[in-house]
């Protein structure tokens, strides 16, 4: 039975799924890669940062997995113009395991399991701080569609 804490966060898990593909559904690939300014990151390292953030929160809550582009996103690397990122549909592929991993892994925790101490405050915090986290880069996402001569973001 899923817990109380569970239960929202898993739904909020869920919608943001649902906004991010919404986000980046129909961008092409010369888009994802365009930095409308030097100040702000393009879609597919967003979306990169996005993927990676899920795999990191998979860590921090004690799950074995593997980053698919380390070197690229993880311990929260900044965007390199110098670089070729992998392709915006190769990285929203690596989104739906990581997230049924996560899904499965936060149903499966009891209230004790979110109330323990963890990175120097409890493990509810830090997934809060996560779900708020990819939220304000789903938003990003957003406002570059809009950008880029795109459609805005819709609900359904």
């Amino acid at each position: 039975m899923e817990s109380k804490t569970a239960t929202p966060i898993v739904g909020l898990f869920q919608m943001q799924t649902n906004f991010f593909n919404k986000s980046i559904d129909g961008i092409t690939e010369e888009h994802a890669t365009t930095r409308i300014s030097e100040q702000v990151n393009h879609i597919t390292w967003i979306t990169g940062h996005i993927v990676s953030c899920r795999y990191m929160l998979c860590g921090m809550l004690g799950m074995q997995v593997s980053e698919p582009y380390p070197d690229l996103f993880g311990n929260l690397k900044k965007i390199q113009d110098d670089i070729t990122y992998p392709s915006l549909n190769e990285l929203s592929k690596a989104l739906p395991d990581i997230t049924n991993q996560l899904v499965e892994k936060l149903s499966s925790m009891s209230e004790e399991e979110f109330q323990k101490d963890a990175f120097g405050g409890k493990l509810i915090d830090i997934v809060l701080f996560f779900t708020y986290h990819e939220a304000y880069h789903i938003g990003q996402l957003g406002i570059l569609r809009k950008a880029l001569g795109y459609d805005a973001l819709k609900h359904n």
